[in-house]
């Protein structure tokens, strides 16, 4: 059992992470999860990952750096999809500061990333 998140697969082929988590601050913690988040991108595809992220509030530069290099390796596979969504309102600014909300699909709720292409 993963300690920052929880997977489901959903009949659409979604696979949907909701972490369980507040804080993505610790180094030890962040490369912890990035490894399983990657793991799940990895193999043949297409993958249609939603990273739900309601209960965080703190990310760390380097939990967003392994957000990017997430969203890169799930590009790479023709088909897949990488959506996050409940994004507590200050990260919310932080990734259109940022710009990354250019780089993302970011969506208010599950519902409506389960929705989106």
């Amino acid at each position: 059992m993963n300690p920052y998140f929880t997977t489901a697969n959903d009949a659409d082929g979604h696979t949907v992470v909701r972490f369980v988590t507040e804080s993505l601050m610790n180094q030890s913690d962040i490369e912890a999860a990035g490894a399983a988040l990657c793991r799940l991108a990895a193999g043949p595809g297409p993958h249609r990952l939603v990273l739900d992220l309601a209960l965080v509030r703190h990310l760390s530069s380097q939990a967003i750096g392994i957000l990017v290099r997430l969203n890169k390796q799930v590009g790479t596979v023709p088909g897949s999809t990488l959506v996050l969504c409940g994004v507590y309102p200050p990260l919310t600014d932080l990734l259109r500061i940022t710009r990354l909300d250019k780089v993302f699909v970011v969506r208010p709720t599950r519902d409506a990333a389960l929705r989106a292409r």
